[in-house]
C-alpha cells in the first residue's frame, strides 16, 4: 500500500507537462498560481503548481497577450494587438475595469512596488502606470523596439532589441541614467540575481551580465544554446531559454559558467518564470508549460 500510494508517476518533483492555449508566450507567478498569456488564443490561463493543473476555464483578454506581472493583488497583461493592458484579480479570476490604453505593440510589463511599467515596442517608449488607480503616468523614450523590462529594486531596465541595448531608467524619477548599455544581438528577456542583469541574446546565442550598480558588462558573454529569448533566477541559477534547441541551460550567476547539460523540454520554449521550487517554460508552438523542479 505505501508504495502504490507513492507512485513515481505521481511525484511532484517529476517534470510536468500542462495543455494550456493557444500560443503560450509569457508566464508568471503570483504566490499561489502559475499564469500563462496564450498568445494566438486571446486569452490567460491559470495552472496549480501543487497539482499541474489547470484552474477554471481561460480567461479572455485583448488581442495577442504577450506580457504578464503581478502587483500583489492584480495580474496586468499587455495586449499586443490592441495597444492596452489588461488587468485580473489574481484571487477571483475577474477582470477589473477597462483596458488601460498604452503604447504601439506593448509587450514586456513589470511591477516596481507601486508603479506598472510597459514597454511598447511599436513606439520605441515606456509607459509607467499607477498600479492602484490605473492612472498612465507618463511615457519615457527609450531604444529601438523595446521588448522586455525588469526592477532590481531601484532601476528599471529595458532591452532594446532593435538597438541591441539595454536601458536603464531610475524608477522614482523616470530619468534615463546614463547611456545604454550595448549587449549582445536582439537582446529579449532580463532578470535580476541581487547583483547583475542578465540579458538573452538571441540572435548571438548568448547572456549578457551588466553590473547592477554601474550599467557596465561583466566579462565575456555566455554562450548557451541557440536562440535563447528570456532568462530567470531561482536563488542559486540563472536559467536561459534555449528557443531554437527546445531545452534550457543553467549558469552559476558567481562565475559565469555553465553547470551540467542542457535540460529538455517541449517544442518552442519562448518564456521562462520561477515559482520558489519549479522552473515554468510556456512552449509555444506545442501549446503547453513544461515544469521542471528547480533543485
Amino acid at each position: 500500500p505505501q508504495l502504490a500510494q507513492n507512485r513515481w508517476d505521481q511525484d511532484l518533483a517529476k517534470p510536468a507537462t500542462i495543455t494550456v492555449g493557444l500560443g503560450p508566450g509569457a508566464v508568471a507567478f503570483d504566490g499561489t498560481t502559475v499564469w500563462v498569456a496564450n498568445f494566438i488564443g486571446d486569452s490567460v490561463t491559470r495552472v496549480d503548481p501543487s497539482t499541474s493543473t489547470t484552474v477554471g476555464s481561460p480567461i479572455t483578454v485583448g488581442d495577442k497577450p504577450s506580457g504578464l506581472a503581478f502587483d500583489g493583488a492584480s495580474i496586468w497583461v499587455t495586449n499586443q494587438g490592441n495597444d492596452n493592458v489588461t488587468r485580473i484579480n489574481a484571487t477571483t479570476g475577474a477582470i477589473v475595469g477597462s483596458p488601460i490604453t498604452v503604447g504601439d505593440a506593448p509587450n514586456g510589463i513589470a511591477f516596481d512596488g507601486t508603479n506598472m511599467w510597459v514597454t511598447n515596442t511599436g513606439s520605441n517608449n515606456v509607459t509607467v502606470i499607477d498600479a492602484e488607480t490605473g492612472a498612465v503616468i507618463g511615457t519615457i523614450p527609450v531604444g529601438t523596439t523595446p521588448s522586455e523590462v525588469v526592477f532590481d529594486g531601484t532601476n528599471m531596465w529595458v532591452t532594446n532589441s532593435g538597438s541591441n541595448t539595454v536601458t536603464r531608467i531610475d524608477a522614482a524619477t523616470g530619468t534615463v541614467v546614463g547611456a545604454p548599455t550595448a549587449t549582445g544581438t536582439l537582446p529579449q528577456g532580463l532578470a535580476f540575481d541581487g547583483t547583475a542583469i542578465w540579458v538573452a541574446n538571441t540572435s548571438s546565442n548568448n547572456v549578457s551580465r551588466i553590473d547592477a550598480a554601474t550599467g557596465t558588462i561583466i566579462g565575456a558573454p555566455v554562450t548557451v544554446g541557440s536562440s535563447p529569448t528570456d532568462v530567470a533566477f531561482d536563488g542559486t541559477y540563472i536559467w536561459v531559454v534555449n528557443r531554437g534547441t527546445d531545452n534550457l541551460t543553467r549558469i552559476d550567476p558567481a562565475s559565469g559558467a555553465v553547470v551540467g547539460s542542457t535540460i529538455p523540454v517541449v517544442d518552442d520554449p519562448f518564456a521562462i518564470a520561477f515559482d520558489g521550487t519549479n522552473v515554468w517554460t510556456a512552449n509555444y508552438l506545442a501549446n503547453k508549460v513544461t515544469k521542471i523542479r528547480a533543485s
